[in-house]
């Protein structure tokens, strides 16, 4: 595909964050405006992480931002989910201590009527899981480290919860990010093209096929919105301009999608 036929939208300087190509390079390569993604899924393979991460009492973190990540890919190594289960502050608002648990953790009490007609059968994730951590960052050190852990499961781990785990299908800010990018160099671009960028930059992360297209519909809304919020900004400049001086003519008209 010859790359006049992106211009003037893809500018010639228009490189890759992680790679040295342009990314007009690989727009020619593998520029696709079709968003069927059936052929491009199969194509993961699910490796194995590198290296065998573990918890311990007393292991010490920077940050609890810091810990979250290792629990993410600790648990994506490991084949479960976790989530933040409580939480304490102290007077200034610092948090001093923080629950995570296995997403399978507690017990389902049903809220069922009274009338059995109106049960309805149906399974809970919620089957009990002892598995938790607790983390401290006490006054008297301000040491971020591992208090309490329970590492114990009464389910069978998923090997591949890498793919299958809503926790670890979404897309981050960063992804979102390109996909904006990749939206502003090229409108039209398809989910196809989309995805080989991602997959690309990000080659150890499954992308859903259902994800990708729910966060490409978020980032083309938020940007119609941000366009739309910035015509009215600009309308209202003028209005404001008109005020000062009657002798402004202003005429607005709706474009497309209801845009200024």
């Amino acid at each position: 595909m010859d790359f006049q036929e992106f211009s003037p939208l893809v500018p010639v300087e228009f490189y890759n964050n992680t790679y040295n190509e342009p990314l007009v390079d690989f727009y020619n390569e593998n520029m696709d405006t079709k968003d069927d993604l059936s052929d491009d899924i199969s194509d993961f393979i699910n490796e194995e992480n590198d290296g065998n991460l573990s918890l311990q009492k007393g292991q010490i973190f920077e940050t609890f931002e810091e810990v979250e990540r290792y629990l993410t890919n600790y648990c994506e190594q490991k084949g479960f989910e976790y989530r933040k289960r409580r939480v304490e502050f102290d007077d200034d608002n610092i948090i001093r201590k923080r629950t995570y648990e296995c997403t399978k953790a507690a017990q389902y009490q049903p809220k069922k009527d009274k009338d059995p007609e109106k049960h309805r059968q149906r399974s809970s994730g919620s089957i009990g899981c002892q598995w938790h951590i607790n983390v401290t960052c006490p006054k008297s050190t301000e040491v971020i480290k591992i208090s309490t852990i329970v590492d114990e499961h009464n389910h069978p781990l998923n090997s591949n919860i890498k793919i299958h785990g809503a926790q670890f299908r979404r897309f981050s800010k960063e992804m979102k990010c390109d996909i904006l990018e990749y939206l502003t160099a090229v409108p039209t671009m398809g989910a196809r093209t989309i995805y080989r960028l991602l997959t690309k930059k990000y080659p150890d992360t499954y992308i859903h096929r259902k994800n990708l297209y729910n966060a490409i519909q978020e980032v083309r809304r938020c940007k119609r919105i941000e366009e739309k919020d910035d015509a009215e900004n600009m309308l209202q400049d003028l209005y404001n301009l008109q005020k000062e001086d009657p002798g402004w003519v202003i005429e607005t008209r709706i474009v497309g999608d209801d845009f200024l």
